[in-house]
């Protein structure tokens, strides 16, 4: 199965080897066309146009999770604002991008 995600743990996991590459952000956005969303943070869900889906899932053999992760946050305890409304990272360099896959 293949997943998109804003977030990896290795709860993820019950067991195997898993492979990390990184990606460019037009082979993240190619994959969030035939992979299951779980992205769980709705500014990132909305910035790329992905369904927000918060769920749980645990990889299995084969299985193949890309992730985006922003690059750089806001200082820890303080937020961005933009008049009343607060905002996430939403400039394209600001995003890092990596594959996830489950081989054994």
């Amino acid at each position: 199965m293949k997943y998109i995600s804003n977030a990896f743990a290795a709860s993820m996991i019950n067991e195997g080897t898993v492979k990390f590459e990184k990606i460019s952000k037009e082979m993240f956005i190619n994959a969030g066309k035939t992979s299951k969303s779980i992205i769980g943070h709705p500014e990132i869900a909305q910035h790329f146009n992905l369904e927000l889906n918060r769920e749980s899932i645990t990889l299995e053999k084969g299985d193949v999770l890309f992730v985006v992760t922003p690059s750089k946050r806001p200082m820890e305890g303080k937020m961005v604002e933009d008049g009343a409304k607060y905002q996430f990272i939403t400039e394209d360099e600001g995003y890092e991008y990596r594959k996830i896959t489950v081989v054994e």
